[in-house]
């Protein structure tokens, strides 16, 4: 291969090789690019190897130097596209601070008798495939549709849980326009084993509970009552999360009397 360079000048002292990988190489690929007065052509050059073409004085001559393509690409070179990224500036790369989502809720500190503010407790929701929080029905402004809350632990081999279950389905159909939310939790089975979702379907075709029938998978609730105790009833005032009514058993009139000072005017 015959490169032709213009010389500016009456005489140039050539060495082909350096001249080659260090000047012709680096002019062509990194600086003679798109560069004013660089414009050098690559012809066909005579089969002698090595010489060169001195013209004139006058600066209008050139010089060919025979080459070999590995010439044109030494061991240590770039290729171009490589060469153009490293000028660019970089581009600056900005972190956003991770902010995880928090919950609307009453902060901390929490309890477990009546006063105070009752965790924010989570269950499994089988209908809907997903899990319920308390805080999705606080009621912070008091906008919201739901204004007290009944919640429930309940087993499969709890008797009384079963006639509690039945009973409140009346009672949410009197007062669930006037604010009154039920939660029902069922935390074991008929044989004491932890709910799961196959004993929740059995329940819903047994119960057929017109408000929402939860699954307290990690019982949550257990650190409130004993287990012999069950079914454990707990009245939450849904404008602040505070526990106004807590009690083992089922005591009907003494549970209504609690949740209807809390129903919309």
């Amino acid at each position: 291969m015959l490169l032709r360079f213009r010389r500016p000048s009456a005489r140039v002292e050539v060495q082909v090789r350096t001249f080659l990988a260090r000047m012709v190489f680096g002019m062509v690929c990194a600086a003679a690019l798109g560069a004013a007065g660089c414009g050098s052509s690559v012809e066909d050059a005579p089969d002698a190897a090595g010489t060169t073409d001195v013209g004139g004085e006058g600066g209008g001559g050139e010089v060919a130097v025979d080459v070999g393509e590995e010439d044109l690409a030494p061991s240590d070179a770039k290729d171009p596209g490589e060469l153009k990224q490293e000028v660019e500036a970089p581009v600056e790369i900005v972190e956003e601070e991770y902010v995880p989502v928090v919950d609307d809720y009453p902060p901390a500190p929490y309890g477990k008798v009546v006063g105070a503010i009752i965790k924010n407790h989570k269950f499994l929701d089988p209908q809907h495939s997903n899990t319920r929080k308390l805080s999705s029905i606080y009621n912070k402004d008091g906008t919201k549709e739901k204004t007290v809350l009944v919640m429930n632990a309940s087993a499969g081999w709890c008797s009384v849980c079963k006639e509690e279950a039945l009973q409140m389905k009346k009672e949410y159909d009197t007062y669930k326009d006037q604010g009154l939310e039920i939660w029902f939790t069922l935390f074991q089975d008929y044989d004491g084993l932890d709910a799961t979702v196959k004993f929740w379907n059995t329940w819903m075709a047994v119960i057929k509970p017109n408000y929402p029938t939860l699954l307290d998978t990690a019982f949550e609730l257990g650190e409130y009552f004993s287990v012999e105790a069950t079914p454990l009833n707990m009245v939450i005032d849904l404008t602040n999360m505070k526990i106004v009514y807590m009690q083992t058993g089922f005591d009907k009139v003494g549970m209504e009397n609690a949740f209807k000072q809390y129903l919309k005017k």
